[in-house]
């Protein structure tokens, strides 16, 4: 029999990113081990996602109004000032120490001024390590000033010190009296000064806001991640190259197998550590003060950077055909043209991308010429950028762009007067009309566009870009095997992922694709597969109903984490929000302990209170699998001994055995818990659930 040719691209493994945090110890007396597979053959292709963050002077910028506007600039409201250091009159003794400047009390209110403290957020430092952890709180009474330059002479202060005059005021809730309560930090409680100290040190400018949203992204990821700041010529430009940190993903994996089957032994991968330190230590200089905002030359050298020689866009073998690669732009204001010539020119020759006929002018009105960042982000979205890889599961390797602006608005009209017939509107640098063209450049990049109005909603848009690449690569493919190459080894089956639209419950296949002859193993012939089908080697639902039924939902092994660290699912181990989440769904005749008690049995498969304050599964109690493709970890000795995982819309990442398809362990990330109406792991199991097909949540 002629071997058929099996030839899939496998998507990436995105649940296993969330379990970055397992500490469970491998048996010592169980010498199992997870193979070192090809890249492709064990979680397919990892999309490649590069952060471009602006580092222009407005970024050191400590005031944000209303449309994105700063009264006091490059002027800070926090420096160096005389302060008298005993009694304040003619004869005190004055010190030049670092201080809060005496300005109008709307700068210090976050009502006006969107960077101020703000005493309702919770300001948390930096997560600064790959499982999450973050830098250390900042002393209220010894805070750091800078992060970057770290612990040296003036870099410290006392935000304690009453001379020094660190105070914030909010609305007191009475009509027309906006930021009329003021607060000295030296009388808050312990607590809410090591808030304020915290937002001082991580979050007080702009650049500070932005590291903290992008240092959130990274924590978890599977990404092949990079980072550049937008001026690359800047004596402070920062430039980390994107690379692959599939070995993480698959060691972190093999720390959770430990528990369940024993196995690998965890390492870590440096590169993640090159990307947070470069972010962490950017900072805005003099140089880069009058460099301004050069986005369209910096979306270009994104462009550029995958299209050229060091693309990180893979080879054929490696399945880079089936590769996806992400821009986000993260910016505070309004672009202008870089002050030299290169790249600039460069940018130019892309010409009207769009088709739309716009133009952009320099800030005196003279014209400026046809490329906007729109017709930048289509140019790349359109073009192919390795040709020499032909076509997989997409026609072209294209880039795809977000866009996201913190505290601006785009509603100029420019945008939308017509200079004449064929000119719809034009963009003029340094005006709100630019950020009509950063909005238009997410929609042709074929990305999203954030307008973030604070530092917690920036942190939140750079959360939904990082869920909507994760449903971007589910939506490509709903089969996978574990073979990677036309040989077929004995046992080897193809795995199917589908769904029930009348019920919305999941369901994972596997059906034998060889058939044992003299010797070897064959591929089977189509028609052989197909009647294969009608008989799988088994199915997920099947065995999980099976063991339910036999050994109850005590014994089924689910995981979520409790502040970073993975724990078994249970009553007990939950966080106090975590907590609040699930018992607001529960049957309203139980008490908080019981009603927890009972959503945290019905997620784990119990059916005892569906329809009885609970809401009814009509198919098994494995979640829908719309777009989520399954990925096989196998085992030294063989292909068909191992793990399948897949997300499913349970809200887990299941892990099944190749062999028997029997559940080895499920996991819930911590995230999918949540304080909000109407969403939250809770929620599923609510009888006012309304099912939405939303990859963007799939685990």
């Amino acid at each position: 029999m002629t071997p058929r040719t099996l030839r899939y691209c496998l998507l990436p493994m995105y649940g296993l990113a969330f379990i970055t945090t397992a500490s469970f110890a491998a048996s010592s007396n169980d010498e199992r081990t997870l193979s070192q597979l090809p890249i492709t053959q064990n979680v397919g292709v990892t999309p490649n996602v590069l952060l471009l963050l602006d580092d222009s002077g407005s970024m050191s910028f400590e005031d944000t109004v209303e449309g994105g506007g700063s009264p006091r600039g490059y002027d800070k409201l926090f420096g160096y000032d005389w302060r008298c250091s005993s009694y304040c009159n003619w004869n005190s003794s004055w010190k030049y120490v670092f201080s809060q400047y005496e300005l109008d009390k709307h700068f210090f209110c976050s009502s006006y001024n969107s960077q101020a403290y703000n005493p309702n957020l919770d300001y948390l430092p930096w997560k600064l390590e790959e499982d999450g952890a973050r830098a250390d709180d900042s002393d209220p009474e010894n805070a750091l000033i800078d992060y970057s330059k770290g612990d040296v002479s003036g870099n410290r202060v006392d935000l304690t010190d009453r001379k020094r005059g660190f105070s914030y005021y909010v609305d007191s809730g009475n009509a027309g009296s906006g930021c009329s309560v003021k607060y000295e930090v030296s009388d808050l409680l312990p607590a809410q000064k090591q808030n304020y100290a915290n937002w001082f040190t991580y979050y007080r400018d702009r650049l500070s806001v932005g590291k903290a949203a992008s240092l959130e992204l990274l924590t978890g990821t599977q990404y092949r991640t990079g980072f550049m700041t937008i001026n690359p010529d800047a004596d402070t430009a920062q430039q980390v190259p994107v690379d692959d940190i599939i070995t993480k993903i698959l060691n972190t994996v093999g720390s959770l197998l430990d528990s369940a089957l024993g196995g690998a032994a965890v390492n870590t991968n440096a590169h993640f550590d090159d990307v947070r330190d470069a972010i962490a230590t950017s900072v805005i200089s003099s140089v880069n003060s009058y460099r301004g905002t050069p986005l369209r030359e910096a979306l270009y050298r994104a462009g550029e950077y995958y299209r050229g020689d060091s693309s990180p866009i893979m080879s054929a073998d490696l399945g880079g055909m089936c590769q996806q690669n992400f821009t986000i732009l993260v910016t505070d204001g309004f672009w202008n043209r870089e002050s030299t010539s290169g790249d600039r020119t460069r940018v130019e020759s892309i010409g009207d991308a769009n088709n739309d006929g716009r133009r952009w002018y320099y800030s005196n009105g003279g014209y400026g010429g046809k490329t906007t960042l729109a017709d930048v982000a289509y140019y790349y979205a359109n073009k192919d950028l390795k040709e020499s890889l032909g076509s997989g599961s997409y026609e072209n390797q294209v880039m795809t762009t977000y866009t996201v602006a913190f505290g601006v608005e785009a509603d100029d009209d420019r945008w939308n007067t017509r200079l004449n017939s064929d000119i719809p509107g034009y963009v003029q640098e340094s005006t709100s009309s630019t950020i009509d063209d950063l909005k238009q450049a997410a929609e042709d990049g074929g990305g999203l566009y954030f307008n973030a109005a604070d530092p917690a909603a920036l942190v939140d848009a750079l959360a939904a870009i990082s869920r909507d690449i994760v449903a971007r690569g589910e939506s490509v493919s709903g089969v996978a095997t574990n073979l990677s190459t036309a040989e077929v080894e004995a046992g080897g089956v193809v795995l199917q992922v589908s769904y029930s639209p009348a019920s919305w419950s999941g369901e994972v296949t596997a059906v034998s694709a060889v058939a044992q002859g003299d010797s070897d193993a064959e591929v089977v012939d189509s028609e052989t597969f197909e009647a294969n089908q009608e008989a799988p080697v088994w199915n997920a639902s099947d065995r999980l109903t099976a063991n339910l039924n036999k050994s109850g939902v005590a014994s089924r092994k689910v995981y979520t984490a409790d502040n970073g660290s993975t724990v078994v699912l249970s009553e007990g181990n939950l966080t106090s929000a975590q907590q609040k989440d699930l018992e607001r769904y529960a049957p309203d005749d139980l008490s908080k302990r019981e009603g927890r008690e009972a959503v945290v049995a019905w997620l784990k498969g119990s059916r005892a209170l569906e329809g009885k304050g609970l809401r009814t599964r009509q198919g098994s109690v494995l979640g829908d699998i719309i777009g989520s493709s399954p990925v096989v970890v196998t085992r030294d000795g063989g292909n068909d001994q191992g793990s399948v995982f897949v997300g499913a819309n349970d809200g887990m990442l299941h892990a099944f055995d190749l062999e028997s398809g029997d559940e080895q362990f499920a996991y819930i990330p911590e995230l999918l818990f949540s304080k909000e109406d109407g969403e939250g792991l809770g929620y599923l199991a609510s009888t006012g659930y309304s099912i939405v097909y939303v990859d963007a949540y799939h685990v």
